[in-house]
């Protein structure tokens, strides 16, 4: 006849292994999530220095514009 003294001890290990991958996928996921908060902070940031910058480059030509105006 059939055995099934390793059945009950082959389950508990399956449901080990797998609540160790959700952890770990859990675990995972916390840090991509915090790399991608962290990379949209950063991109926010560059988006908005280069806004500046082009306020500023703006704000140049302008000048220029003006003082090329003037010396005509």
């Amino acid at each position: 006849m059939f055995s099934f003294n390793s059945t009950p001890k082959t389950v508990a290990s399956i449901v080990a292994g797998l609540t160790k991958t959700l952890t770990e996928l859990d675990e995972l996921t916390k840090e991509r999530e915090a790399l991608a908060e962290a990379k949209e902070t950063q991109a926010s940031t560059l988006i908005r220095e280069a806004g500046d910058d082009r306020a500023e480059a703006h704000k140049a030509r302008r000048i220029a514009h003006n003082l090329t105006e003037l010396l005509s």
